[in-house]
């Protein structure tokens, strides 16, 4: 164990290699990161943090806001928590490490201290924040849609159009349905607010499974 006055060292390999790792869900453009907030990506990111997280000892929690928290404990119960964390989404053209560097890097510390059996007095706990859930939900939906009801319906219509997506496929817009949240506990609140008009409606929803893939072989006659 090192001396209390001697600086501890990371594991600079270690950490390299879990940005890496991380770095291979939703690759971006002059590589960079695309894993925006609400994505697959993002959730993929998400449990890949937590299964480290499980296997450092820590203790998972998820607050009302969505945000996570990997906890170490320390010695005394009583004692206040060191916060140490920061985001792991990000913008559509974000960098490599954008956010996650502050994330792994205390997960690395957390990994440090176990390696040379350190007790701390006070616990450690890791925040994975997730306002920009919040941020998106908020200006995308809660400020947008009621401004898109129509007076003369009280009601939301989306406009579809046939000729503007490269790949032939429809597209929607004011609202884009297409792009209505589900995946997230907050956003799957947002979609219940689309309903039918009445009991003599349904809401449909269709997907172009491989439409282009399907149209090639048919030209083709493969």
């Amino acid at each position: 164990m090192p001396s209390p006055a001697e600086n501890l060292k990371i594991n600079g390999e270690r950490l390299w290699d879990s940005l890496m790792e991380m770095a291979k869900i939703g690759p971006g453009v002059a590589g960079g990161n695309n894993r925006q907030t609400l994505t697959d990506e993002d959730s993929a990111g998400r449990h890949l943090f937590q299964r480290w997280c499980d296997a450092a000892g820590c203790t998972m929690g998820v607050d009302e806001m969505g945000n996570m928290f990997a906890r170490r404990d320390g010695t005394d119960p009583d004692a206040l928590p060191v916060y140490v964390g920061s985001h792991l989404d990000t913008q559509p053209t974000g960098g490599k490490y954008d956010g996650v560097l502050g994330v792994l890097g205390g997960l690395e510390v957390i990994r440090t201290l176990n390696d040379l059996d350190i007790k701390t007095k006070h616990p450690i706990i890791e925040k994975i924040l997730d306002f920009r859930e919040l941020q998106k939900l908020k200006n995308t939906y809660v400020d947008t849609l009621p401004k898109l009801i129509r007076s003369e319906t009280g009601r939301i219509h989306t406009s579809f159009n046939q000729v503007v997506a490269a790949t032939g496929r429809l597209s929607s817009d004011n609202p884009n349905l297409q792009n209505i949240p589900i995946r997230t506990e907050k956003g799957r609140k947002i979609r219940a607010a689309f309903v039918p008009r009445n009991s003599n409606y349904e809401l449909m929803a269709s997907d172009y499974s491989q439409i282009e893939l399907r149209i090639m072989a048919e030209m083709s006659g493969d």
